[in-house]
């Protein structure tokens, strides 16, 4: 009984905010697609946000930007953990991530407006990750993740796994969103995102404003 009910549990944390059976929409209290003035987001404030604080931020290999936070509620299934590289840092990694597309107003219309611009962003990805023991421990936790959430979404998952490497891909598709569990050696990682096809849409439509902007800029000079 004590299992059901934390299997319950488990479903209720993931799935608020969606239909029964669906993939989820949300994922720890944040809506995947959602679009947020995260200008307003300081170390001390998160505004409307629904995350307990900001931790950091960095971008690399794209135009998005990866944003770190400790979430509004603590899951036993989720155990929050900090990345410190000292233990005075104040801005930092954590294992609870976002990946947020900025949107770009048809109103900016120069490199320099947009680089002055305070842009609102777009959450495509939801991400909590952890590291296990070993490969077979991370191997197991997310095959037993992927049976629990075929139990409750109605969509069959795609199911890519092999003992003998100790790797288990699992993935719930429905519209333009994924609910991905899956391992790289021992570190395991839970996520909510855009479809592949969805997402690099997105990214293009992102890449081609910035250029453009680019090119008036260079012509100009």
């Amino acid at each position: 009984m004590k299992k059901i009910l934390s299997i319950f549990l488990l479903l209720a944390v993931i799935s608020c905010g969606s239909d029964t059976g669906d993939v989820p929409k949300e994922l720890f209290g944040i809506k995947l697609g959602a679009i947020f003035d995260f200008s307003k987001i300081t170390r001390d404030s998160v505004d409307k946000f629904p995350i307990k604080q900001f931790t950091g931020a960095n971008q690399f290999m794209g135009n998005g930007t990866h944003f770190y936070f400790e979430p509004l509620k603590e899951s036993a299934y989720f155990p929050y953990k900090e990345e410190k590289k000292k233990s005075d840092d104040k801005f930092y990694q954590t294992n609870y991530r976002l990946y947020l597309l900025p949107v770009i107003p048809d109103s900016i219309k120069t490199m320099d407006e947009l680089s002055s611009s305070k842009l609102d962003m777009e959450v495509a990805l939801i991400e909590w990750s952890d590291k296990k023991k070993n490969r077979e421990d991370a191997y197991f936790w997310v095959s037993d993740m992927c049976k629990t959430f075929s139990a409750d979404i109605k969509t069959k998952p795609e199911i890519l796994e092999s003992y003998e490497s100790k790797s288990y891909f699992c993935e719930f598709k429905k519209d333009n969103r994924m609910l991905k569990i899956n391992n790289l050696m021992e570190s395991i990682y839970f996520s909510l995102q855009y479809d592949k096809d969805f997402f690099d849409k997105k990214n293009e439509q992102v890449e081609e404003k910035i250029r453009k902007l680019k090119a008036k800029e260079i012509l100009k000079k």
